[in-house]
């Protein structure tokens, strides 16, 4: 599935399509400089009857969390601040598909990785390594969940 693909897996995500037909490859690509030293990442999307690859956005400021099962947007974390050794992050709903505005979903805070539930409606967020949040995509309000970073957690949002 990710042969010839430059897949490297460090920082990136797989996932099937809504079809079943397609897999959304996001890595990181590359890096700009200091202060932030922010990740470059990219989108590309393997056919499974043949393995063709085809490049859906490259050059994402940030790194890419989670993308939709029917490719429209992808979840990116990007770093807004250096402090203490700590990054202050966003989360950003990221188009992949047309010219749509990006949407700010989380502005601040040490957010440490970002998933998406199985049908796309709901963000599963870590944030400072303790605590999970559960936020609509579109960034409704968020809901907490118990569990820390090195607890796994396993949850039914509906």
């Amino acid at each position: 599935m990710t042969t010839n693909s430059g897949y490297r897996g460090l920082g990136g995500t797989v996932r099937f399509a809504s079809t079943g037909t397609t897999v959304w490859i996001s890595q990181v690509t590359g890096e700009q400089g200091a202060p932030l030293f922010e990740s470059i990442g990219a989108v590309c999307r393997v056919e499974l009857s043949t393995g063709a690859i085809t490049s859906v956005l490259e050059n994402i400021a940030g790194e890419v969390q989670a993308v939709s099962r029917t490719s429209a947007w992808a979840l990116v974390m990007r770093h807004k601040a250096l402090t203490n050794g700590i990054y202050d992050n966003q989360l950003v709903r990221v188009p992949l598909v047309g010219t749509g505005p990006e949407q700010l979903l989380v502005d601040g805070g040490q957010l440490d990785f970002a998933r998406l539930t199985a049908d796309d409606s709901h963000v599963v967020l870590l944030r400072s390594s303790t605590a999970f949040n559960i936020l609509g995509s579109f960034g409704s309000a968020a809901q907490s969940v118990r569990g820390s970073g090195a607890d796994q957690l396993s949850a039914d949002v509906r």
